[in-house]
């Protein structure tokens, strides 16, 4: 249990990844001006929803090797490929042997059962960013040339050297801008600036490399990652996170459990309260992302819960069925 919750502590630290607002008043100047006047300080690419897979090439061995997340984490050893990580080194066999071993990590987008709320335009071909740069731009397209089965994206795609902003966007930025020049700012001001600047650039993407809108941004200067999600992206992730962590048991709360509160559904249940919110707000998700329900299917879920509520066992139980059957089956997940 002992080693658990140190996992679990590493796994959820590593996903702190800063943001805008968490930088110095002085970096955050720097980044504003940046996006400004352009230099190079920072370099941004696009950030994917995607399944993150880490891959060795060991030099010594001349094999392929793969590494969790978690197990990363966990300080694991390196394995045979699996699952994502062999469909991605199963491909990249026409690489030439290198001197020294090489380590990539990509963000693989599948083209069936994905997890992601993005509805990446990507047909039936899965994708595998690697976005450390490890992976050349003349390699990815020599990996496209010699193979269809997986097409490769190189940091160099994805980088961002400009962004689309509107003369209101200018002028918003200007306004971050003089305020952070106008003196000592407390911590929770500049976290309201930070997360301005960052919806704003974010925003100004028109949509992803893969086709439909984009996750977020990543930014790197020198050693330092910072990331600017896309608002939209945000909400719909917040609307949908709880529930796909509770029905998909990643949530820490057996099925059981869950049929049983909602069996007896009450109103002031954390559960019913974030399911309410999501049917709720189906109609108004924005265009281009993956949700579990339609519109018309959330009107009847929303009486199940109503008739949950007055005591009736038999909706909450259909209820629980609905939920737990349509989020572990993205392929039927539906687009907005």
């Amino acid at each position: 249990m002992k080693d658990l919750r140190k996992l679990i502590r590493q796994v959820i630290k590593e996903a702190r990844t800063k943001q805008p607002g968490d930088l110095p008043q002085a970096e955050l100047l720097s980044l504003a001006n940046h996006i400004l006047s352009g230099g190079d300080l920072f370099d941004f690419s696009e950030k994917f929803a995607g399944s993150h897979v880490e891959i060795m090439f060991d030099v010594e061995e001349r094999v392929f090797l793969y590494k969790s997340k978690a197990g990363r984490s966990a300080g694991a050893n390196w394995f045979d490929p699996r699952g994502k990580a062999k469909k991605i080194t199963d491909q990249m066999s026409s690489l030439e042997i290198p001197e020294a071993s090489r380590k990539f990590a990509f963000e693989f987008i599948d083209s069936a059962q994905r997890p992601d709320y993005i509805n990446y335009l990507i047909g039936d071909t899965p994708a595998a960013i690697e976005y450390t740069g490890e992976l050349s731009g003349k390699e990815t397209q020599k990996l496209n040339n010699t193979q269809s089965f997986v097409k490769f994206v190189s940091l160099d795609d994805i980088s961002h050297d400009s962004f689309d902003l509107t003369p209101q966007n200018i002028k918003e930025i200007q306004g971050i801008k003089d305020s952070l020049e106008s003196g000592n700012l407390k911590r929770a001001e500049l976290k309201l600036l930070g997360k301005k600047l960052s919806s704003i650039v974010a925003s100004s993407v028109p949509g992803s490399m893969l086709g439909g809108p984009i996750e977020g941004l990543v930014v790197r200067s020198g050693e330092q990652l910072l990331k600017m999600p896309n608002p939209d992206y945000s909400h719909v992730q917040r609307l949908q996170s709880p529930l796909y962590a509770m029905f998909s048991g990643r949530g820490g709360v057996s099925k059981k459990d869950i049929k049983s509160r909602l069996e007896s559904a009450d109103s002031s249940d954390r559960l019913v309260q974030d399911m309410k919110k999501y049917l709720d707000s189906i109609e108004e998700l924005p265009s281009g992302f993956r949700t579990f329900f339609s519109q018309e299917e959330s009107a009847d879920l929303l009486s199940l819960i109503s008739l949950a509520e007055t005591g009736d066992s038999a909706a909450g139980l259909q209820l629980y069925s609905k939920f737990n059957k349509r989020i572990n089956d993205q392929e039927k997940w539906v687009n907005t």
